[in-house]
């Protein structure tokens, strides 16, 4: 009886057959989804500086002088510290106080005292009084380098502001000057 010896067919094996694509997810991944990373973290990191701006408005906008609002500006720092764990860096705050009625306003930079004409009970009255804070904030994005075409090392450069109502129109009892202009 003769045996007949059969040549088998050996087929690839299933065994590094993921390598040739290796090499493209790799570059999709590094030219392609890591920046598109930064996409998603700059915005969410911008939303976070303009929320910091607004509640600092608004919680200097509820001092009761003007000058209280200056001092507390100057010397609260709550808003960076926490900017800072969000990988955002948040300069000093610049407060402005609006002044406006129908059809003029004046902006009243820090430090400074309403002229006698812009006060509650001034000849350009009734007026809106607004607290305006700027701030100047540096985005972080993920300190990869240079990724493709994108050079993700320097921070996104924005100026934030937010106004809010001044809320304390009334006067001081001892001088009887208004509290916003102290």
């Amino acid at each position: 009886m003769k045996v007949i010896k059969r040549r088998r067919d050996k087929g690839r094996s299933g065994s590094g057959a993921a390598l040739t694509e290796f090499a493209p997810t790799l570059g999709l991944l590094f030219f392609l989804l890591i920046p598109l990373i930064d996409f998603v973290i700059a915005p969410i990191r911008y939303l976070v500086a303009a929320e910091l701006t607004t509640e600092l408005t608004r919680k200097l906008a509820l001092s009761k002088k003007w000058s209280e609002a200056v001092s507390l500006a100057e010397t609260d720092r709550w808003h960076q510290q926490f900017a800072g764990k969000w990988g955002i860096g948040l300069k000093e705050p610049k407060l402005a106080l609006i002044c406006s009625n129908e059809s003029q306003s004046v902006s009243i930079p820090a430090g400074q005292s309403i002229p006698s004409a812009w006060l509650p009970n001034g000849s350009n009255g009734p007026c809106d009084y607004l607290l305006q804070v700027s701030m100047d904030a540096e985005i972080s994005l993920f300190d990869l380098g240079r990724v493709g075409l994108v050079d993700l090392r320097e921070p996104i450069q924005v100026t934030l502001s937010a106004n809010s109502h001044w809320e304390n129109l009334g006067r001081d009892p001892d001088t009887n000057q208004f509290y916003i202009n102290e």
